[in-house]
């Protein structure tokens, strides 16, 4: 079949890129469900050739270091990606179920906070040598949980007092 393949990050890095791979992810699966049912709906013909071409949409998302920049002659260069975790893509795509969006673990961490994530089990992909962890992405989480500090650690800032009082001090000087 014929595959697409998108990245984030390249040429130009952010924070988030994982965040907006999944949101384009989850976009594009609610856009490609939109056609096939306005399809479907046309007429029969049309319905009959969604279900004899297996008209489906499978996304496969992973996290990672890759080569990214042009190769090829002079006469003809392109710019690229290159990698494992490329590689990964491809194969969490394999595993995708019509409609699915599969995310490995590098995505996982760095979008837990924000999206539901289904644990589907392990795999063995090709390449891997041992089997890899693989998430359904199922949509936004209803409360996001904070992007920043540490997982389960809370703690208030203490032994600044000095400081505050300096601080407070120079305030009600300037006022």
């Amino acid at each position: 079949g014929d595959k697409l393949l998108a990245f984030f990050g390249a040429p130009i890095a952010h924070e988030d890129d994982a965040e907006r791979a999944v949101r384009t992810a989850l976009e594009m699966q609610s856009a490609f469900a939109k056609l096939k049912t306005k399809l479907a709906k046309s007429n029969e013909i049309a319905k009959e050739l969604i279900e004899q071409l297996h008209f489906t949409q499978h996304i496969g998302l992973s996290y990672g270091y890759v080569y990214a920049g042009y190769v090829g002659a002079d006469w003809r260069r392109e710019y690229t990606v290159m990698g494992d975790i490329v590689n990964l893509s491809a194969r969490l795509m394999t595993t995708a179920t019509d409609g699915q969006v599969i995310a490995g673990e590098g995505v996982r961490r760095k979008v837990k906070a924000l999206f539901e994530l289904n644990p589907e089990g392990e795999v063995n992909l090709k390449g891997k040598a041992k089997p890899v962890p693989i998430f359904a992405v199922t949509g936004e989480r209803a409360m996001p949980q904070s992007l920043r500090g540490l997982e389960g650690m809370h703690s208030s800032l203490v032994g600044r007092d000095a400081e505050l009082r300096l601080l407070t001090g120079a305030l009600e000087h300037t006022l």
